[in-house]
């Protein structure tokens, strides 16, 4: 039974459900153009995620940061107990970066990009494909149990195809989403 979205509407906030599908796939996208990058393998540390106090925060917002050529200098002058976890979050980042650290500067060397950094990148490309996936599958199994808790209110027939619905869905995106890491992985394995 193929249901319209109004149908799917009764029984879960389907409009929500496809924004945090749409939403997953930005995310992983903007990872891969942000961090994962042959051409500007640092483009994306102004926006990298770290643990700080307990609270999720950009380098950005704990470091200041200057860019030159070949050099990116971060200093954690205002936050010095930022900086063990921004080289922790930098160097799981897969980004091919040198670290160097004295007092509350911390140097990033952009070296050449070697066969092993592109193979870490496209590891860690498959990592975060991964976390994606994991994400869609928990948004999927929600969703279900969204529905499960309206089975008295509508027909079975009806929950059921909303079910299966969500589940073609996700699966769709995971397919999308796993295109995309493979199309990431051959650009940054091609030499």
């Amino acid at each position: 039974m193929q249901l319209q979205d109004d149908e799917v509407s009764a029984v879960l906030n389907f409009r929500s459900f496809r924004d945090q599908l749409e939403k997953s796939l930005q995310n992983l996208g903007s990872i891969y153009q942000k961090q994962l990058t042959v051409t500007n393998p640092a483009g994306g540390l102004d926006t990298l995620e770290l643990t700080f106090e307990n609270t999720t925060v950009t380098i950005c917002e704990v470091a200041q940061i200057q860019k030159k050529k070949n050099l990116i200098v971060l200093q954690f002058v205002a936050f010095p107990e930022a900086i063990k976890p921004a080289i922790k979050a930098i160097e799981t980042s897969g980004m091919p970066l040198s670290i160097q650290q004295e007092g509350t500067t911390v140097y990033l060397y952009l070296s050449k990009m070697t066969r092993e950094q592109r193979e870490e990148m496209a590891k860690a490309a498959k990592e975060h494909f991964n976390n994606c996936k994991n994400q869609l599958l928990k948004l999927q199994r929600k969703s279900a149990n969204e529905i499960q808790t309206h089975k008295q209110d509508f027909s079975s027939d009806l929950c059921f195809s909303a079910t299966q619905m969500v589940k073609f869905e996700v699966e769709q995106t995971i397919a999308k989403a796993d295109g995309m890491m493979k199309a990431k992985q051959k650009e940054l394995l091609a030499e």
